[in-house]
């Protein structure tokens, strides 16, 4: 004990320690497939019997939340879906690339797909043959987190299949975040498609590696993104297209309110408190069925570190509803079009309601005020400072007090 404590005294601190072990458990395949002591290695299993003599710890398993319980940092990740492999590598023979390393035309994507299926690293008949799918580069559409994006669409198969093959910008970690969505319990349920009220999460299926690229290739979001829907509007100006957009901010704002319930310690009974955020919710990731009124996130590498670190869902809200103002986040053919102040008319009431609405009704108050103070005092309280904020929470406020008033008689 002696020993062991001095070993240590010197290190950073016991907090440390403790954390590092679920990271080791948490980053450890071994230990999810139930036979970690005897392959995890000599080295690592000294190490983590060392911190516990040291430290005097209680069984590791019993430091962490339950399966039923969702608490940082959590170790319900046991789970039956097989994660991808991250560091899958292609052979790239014959596969032409420009001097930034990235895939010269379309055709050396399809050369580099069919590659992949013939080496078994992409065990999908839809990649069978280059011949039978097409690959359209789709660029215009790629954010900062993303370096190459395409769309590819397969008849190698009885159906039509599309797919989206995304050259993540973050590398290894990016990929790393994505493929732990495979092994989380909590986010089985959410992994897309699937049907309301929560959302799809849309995840890779496949990881695929060349030099310092790593791809995801996932289905494509079913609907439209929101930003196809703010372009429509301001380019038609029509009733039905402005019926459309409100639809579609309702069904996200109810969608992105169940969501951050799910994953909060009171499941929305204590109001707004932290939980799993998307991390990156702008109205390029986010699609929209209106044929089944479904919705789908897409890019959501920033989820898997929230479950151990849980944060403000007013960071969601704030982020979707700034975002107009940030012209690479807005469709080309609009920028010089947009007017800001009547777009968030439409947007605000619409999403605001339906997110605030979702809560229970004694909290819905609350949720409301969080809000409001949030946007009238946030870092960008400037987009709002045209906008009737006072007057659009006030009608809110009244609109609630209503419906609990009708649903009390």
């Amino acid at each position: 004990m002696t020993i062991y404590y001095k070993f240590f005294q010197n290190e950073i601190n016991k907090k440390f320690y403790k954390e590092k072990i679920f990271f080791l458990l948490r980053e450890s395949r071994l230990y999810r497939e139930g036979n970690w002591c005897m392959r995890q290695g000599n080295h690592l299993l000294k190490k983590i019997k060392a911190i516990l003599l040291a430290f005097s710890f209680l069984p590791l398993w019993s430091l962490g939340c339950s399966k039923e319980q969702l608490c940082p940092p959590t170790l319900a990740i046991l789970s039956s879906r097989k994660k991808p492999l991250v560091n899958n590598t292609v052979t790239i023979e014959g596969v032409q690339f420009d001097k930034k390393g990235n895939f010269l035309n379309e055709a050396a994507v399809a050369l580099f797909l069919e590659n992949a299926y013939k080496e078994g690293k992409l065990p999908l008949s839809a990649f069978k043959s280059a011949s039978c799918f097409k690959v359209t580069d789709y660029a215009q559409a790629k954010g900062l987190q993303t370096r190459q994006l395409f769309i590819i669409e397969s008849k190698c198969d009885a159906q039509l299949a599309r797919y989206i093959l995304k050259d993540l910008a973050v590398h290894y970690q990016g990929a790393r975040h994505l493929a732990h969505f495979y092994t989380i319990k909590e986010f089985e349920a959410l992994i897309g498609p699937h049907m309301p009220p929560y959302p799809s999460l849309i995840i890779p299926v496949v990881f695929l590696k060349y030099g310092q690229h790593y791809m995801g290739l996932m289905p494509y979001a079913s609907g439209r993104s929101l930003a196809t829907f703010m372009e429509d509007y301001v380019k038609m100006n029509t009733p039905e297209a402005k019926k459309r957009v409100i639809k579609a901010y309702r069904e996200v704002g109810k969608t992105l309110s169940i969501f951050h319930q799910l994953f909060m310690p009171n499941k929305g009974e204590n109001g707004l408190e932290k939980t799993v955020i998307q991390g990156d919710f702008h109205h390029l990731n986010i699609f929209y069925d209106p044929s089944t009124k479904h919705v789908s996130f897409i890019d959501n590498e920033h989820m898997v570190p929230c479950l151990k670190h849980l944060k403000n869902p007013l960071k969601d809200i704030e982020s979707l509803l700034s975002s107009v103002c940030f012209p690479h986040l807005i469709p080309r053919d609009i920028q010089e079009t947009i007017n800001i102040q009547k777009w968030l008319e439409l947007m605000l009431p619409s999403f605001l309601l339906a997110y605030v609405k979702h809560y229970p009704s004694s909290q819905q108050e609350k949720v409301l005020h969080e809000i409001e103070k949030r946007l009238s005092e946030g870092k960008y309280k400037n987009v709002y400072k045209g906008y009737e904020l006072k007057l659009l929470f006030k009608k809110m406020r009244k609109f609630l007090l209503t419906r609990k008033e009708n649903n009390e008689k």
